[in-house]
């Protein structure tokens, strides 16, 4: 509530306010388009390297029949 009174009495502070209110349609749309980059990111990763941990699903579903000592790989 202080900012909006100090915005009206300073018109500095007004100006960098309509600025900074200006540009957040813009921010969304790079917001959707790193979450679009991310997910691509994600399902190339996956198509990649997903077959190398099929063979530690039963250790994951069942950890009691580990014959890796326990170990996950990372």
């Amino acid at each position: 509530m202080r900012i909006i009174k100090l915005a009206q009495s300073w018109s500095a502070m007004r100006s960098l306010l309509g600025i900074i209110f200006s540009t957040l349609g813009a921010l969304l749309n790079l917001s959707i388009i790193l979450l679009i980059i991310m997910f691509i990111f994600a399902v190339l990763g996956n198509q990649l390297f997903g077959a190398n941990y099929n063979k530690y699903q039963n250790l994951v579903d069942y950890p009691h029949l580990a014959d890796l000592g326990g170990e996950l790989p990372r």
